[in-house]
């Protein structure tokens, strides 16, 4: 997780205070002034608030389809005439016989749209079934095209706003499940098998995902909820905003031309004099809160020599090791003329100096920077090492890529998860990897030692096999819609789907690429050979399936999950999960 700024932390929550979740802040509300530290005097954070950096909670109710018999056939009345005004709007036929379809479900959803979002930007849902009704799972279930609205606060409670987004997508639903939810493994908890264990979001070294031991969190997974990886769309451009503490048409002017003169075209004058529009670059778009933290920092002062003056002050207390992170931005915002002052430091014998400023000139996007990230990345003991990969992949181009490469050969998995997502931005043609339409993405990185798999948890549905990861049987997993066996000495697995019948059985190769493109690819039949290739399963059958093979001990590699950041927001508009809480958190505000 990367740091935050304190300054823009405290801008943040200003901002927050005086209803910058949904507008630009309105002159009487503005704060006389903020406090910065030294080296941030005279700068943009000093004169003005940033707003528009927050998540916006949108929700909205929608229709699950594709349910084996476990949605719902009767609801309450409430929600009963909100659904049929839904599907009526929608024109679809007969809305009285799906609704009392028991393969549809009605669902709540709820989903936070990230600053500075795009039309089309993709984000995370989470749905629960409708309370009151008969639905017992949501698993195999796909929602439909819902409007998702955002939630206005009225003196008498939440109602919904104006639609920002659409949801739509198959439904993830937590293949993991735990008999003995909240008891502490201390008290005999389930132990993870094969090693699996979550990856922690801590930037402590964590164990190998390969520990023998390795616990599983105590959860139970609650089969009436599930989310949508990238499921939600944006429909408006999400604007920042700076405004201005002191509103004059002269210091937005100086501010303006001290934004475009680092970021050209990033900044524009609006109607009111005392807000400034901001654009974030093509180059932040993967990082668009540093790009605030930049604008924040840059220096208001047009004499070079009380610049240069101020970029040696920061050179000095990087290099006494004070808020590193807060001066890499000043030092960023800078650009160019900070660069003959910290490639020095790439020299200096503190590794955390070392590191610091190598990471200002690949942000300043200077491949000298290359060598000095190159020894972190070789090293397993250095606490930069995943960073140093990170930093690698601001620099234009694919100039780092073979460096980035080298993280493949890593111990630490997070290290070795980093440079397969750095990659697949900055030089996706140099991965093996393909994209299954419409169900996930299916990475391959034979280099590296120690195997294992990397299954995604937000934005995309994805897989990633490091190392020599398969499939020895014996093996036998069944789930509702799965039939996968295979018995000692067997060269193939056999599969089989409920939808296409047990009948149709598939025999892949033990190879674990093979098995998932047989479980979710899209059926074909030739009609020379009219024989079933790929059984159409969703992303929730492929991680069930690697789940309960790791289980039996058949996968010999251990399983890391990505940690899930986002959560459902507990609100008058959203579905508890009473006792059955899993993967999905809803915490109490």
């Amino acid at each position: 997780m990367r740091r935050s700024h304190p300054v823009l932390i405290t801008i943040f929550l200003l901002a927050a205070a005086c209803g910058a979740c949904r507008e630009p802040l309105e002159s009487p509300q503005r704060p006389r002034e903020i406090k910065v530290p030294e080296y941030l005097e005279n700068t943009i954070g000093e004169r003005a608030i940033i707003s528009g950096g927050d998540a916006v909670l949108v929700q909205g109710l929608g229709l699950v389809t594709g349910l084996a018999g476990t949605g719902s056939t009767a609801h309450p009345p409430g929600i009963r005439n909100r659904m049929l005004k839904i599907i009526t709007q929608h024109e679809v036929p007969n809305p009285e016989t799906v609704l009392a379809d028991p393969n549809t479900a009605v669902v709540f959803i709820s989903g936070y749209i990230p600053p500075g979002s795009r039309p089309g930007e993709p984000f995370d849902l989470v749905l629960t079934a409708a309370p009151g009704t008969q639905t017992t799972s949501l698993e195999g279930g796909t929602l439909l095209g819902s409007e998702l609205y955002r939630v206005e606060m009225t003196r008498t409670g939440s109602a919904p706003g104006k639609a920002l987004a659409l949801g739509e997508g198959e439904l993830f639903v937590s293949p993991f499940v735990v008999e003995d939810a909240g008891r502490p493994a201390s008290e005999g908890a389930p132990q993870a098998r094969g090693g699996l264990r979550l990856i922690d979001s801590a930037p402590a070294p964590e164990p190998a995902p390969e520990t023998p031991g390795a616990e599983e969190p105590t959860r139970r997974t609650a089969p009436t909820a599930a989310w949508i990886l990238g499921g939600g769309r944006c429909r408006y451009t999400r604007n920042f905003f700076l405004n201005l503490l002191e509103p004059s048409e002269r210091t937005a002017q100086q501010i303006i031309r001290h934004i475009n003169a680092r970021f050209p075209g990033a900044a524009r004058g609006n109607i009111d004099p005392g807000i400034i529009d901001l654009t974030v670059p093509a180059g932040y778009a993967h990082d668009k809160l540093r790009f605030l933290e930049v604008v924040n920092a840059i220096y208001l002062i047009d004499s070079p020599d009380q610049r240069e003056r101020r970029i040696r002050e920061l050179v000095a207390k990087l290099r006494a090791g004070r808020d590193p992170t807060g001066i890499m931005a000043a030092m960023e915002a800078f650009g160019k003329p900070t660069i003959p002052l910290v490639e020095p430091l790439l020299r200096d014998p503190d590794a955390g100096v070392r590191f610091c400023a190598a990471e200002v000139l690949c942000r300043l996007d200077q491949p000298i920077a290359i060598q000095t990230l190159e020894a972190f990345v070789r090293d397993d003991a250095s606490p930069h090492q995943e960073r140093a990969v990170l930093a690698l992949g601001e620099l234009s181009g694919a100039s780092a890529a073979g460096v980035i490469h080298r993280g493949f050969s890593a111990k630490s998995p997070r290290v070795r998860i980093a440079s397969y997502l750095t990659l697949r931005r900055v030089a996706p043609t140099l991965l093996d990897a393909m994209d299954i339409p419409g169900r996930l993405e299916l990475g391959v990185v034979k280099a590296g030692d120690d195997p294992f798999i990397f299954v995604s948890r937000q934005i995309k549905p994805r897989i990633v096999i490091f190392g020599d990861a398969a499939i020895d049987p014996p093996l036998l997993v069944t789930t509702p819609r799965l039939l996968v066996s295979a018995i000692q000495g067997d060269d193939r697995v056999a599969m089989a789907s409920k939808e296409f019948g047990w009948q149709n059985v598939i025999r892949p190769r033990l190879a674990l690429v093979d098995i998932i493109v047989t479980m979710a690819g899209w059926p074909r039949i030739d009609m020379d050979r009219p024989k079933l290739n790929a059984l159409d399963l969703s992303y929730s059958d492929v991680v069930g399936f690697l789940d309960q093979a790791s289980r039996q001990g058949a996968l010999k590699a251990p399983i890391v999950y990505e940690p899930v950041a986002f959560v459902g927001p507990e609100t008058d508009l959203t579905a508890p999960l009473e006792d059955a809480t899993g993967d999905i958190v809803i915490p109490e505000k």
